[in-house]
C-alpha cells in the first residue's frame, strides 16, 4: 500500500509512503512545527493494492493515530507488550 500526506488547505503532497508509520511520523512533524490545528489541513490517505483509496485520516482522527503510533512505540521501547488492539 501507499500511504500519501496531502495539505487540504493549498492541494499540496507532501509525501509517498510505503507504510503507515512514516506517514504518520512527517504528520506528527509538519503538525508539531505549527499547531494541532494544522491536522485539519492533513490527510493521510492510502491506495489498496486493488487501487481503490481509503478515507482519509485527518483532524481529530489523525492526531489520535498519531497519538496511538507514538504510545504504541513508548511501550516497545520500554519492553511492555503492545497494547490489545481489539
Amino acid at each position: 500500500m501507499t500511504y500519501r500526506v496531502f495539505d487540504t488547505g493549498i492541494g499540496k503532497l507532501f509525501g509517498a509512503f510505503d507504510n503507515e508509520a512514516s506517514a504518520l511520523e512527517l504528520a506528527d512533524t509538519l503538525i508539531g512545527n505549527n499547531d494541532d490545528n494544522f491536522a485539519d489541513d492533513l490527510a493521510i490517505g492510502h491506495e489498496r493494492p486493488d487501487g481503490t483509496y481509503s478515507e482519509p485520516l485527518t483532524g481529530v482522527p489523525l492526531l489520535a493515530r498519531i497519538r496511538e503510533l507514538s504510545l504504541l512505540r513508548e511501550s516497545v521501547v520500554a519492553g511492555q507488550p503492545s497494547p490489545d488492539r481489539s
